[in-house]
């Protein structure tokens, strides 16, 4: 779920897998053509915020759990 959205950043927030301690998100401009961000690792809390992004600029975001197995795959893209 996307929340707190500025013109320059917001928050992003997921539900906790069982079994997974760690998730990496992926953000883009151009459907992941290219990153802003790619595999940034977020470990134990359930949400990232992003800051400093470019305002009228339109972001897709994903998101993957990891474990020491592996991670899932990409979540549907927001």
């Amino acid at each position: 779920m996307i929340s707190n959205i500025t013109p320059t950043g917001f928050q992003l927030d997921w539900n906790a897998v069982v079994g997974f301690d760690n998730f990496f998100v992926d953000l883009s401009t151009d459907n992941f053509s290219n990153y802003v961000e790619n595999n940034l690792s977020v470990a134990g809390p359930t949400s990232y915020t992003f800051t400093g992004l470019t305002s009228d600029t339109e972001y897709q975001v994903r998101i993957r759990a990891a474990n020491a197995s592996g991670s899932s795959p990409n979540s549907i893209e927001l």
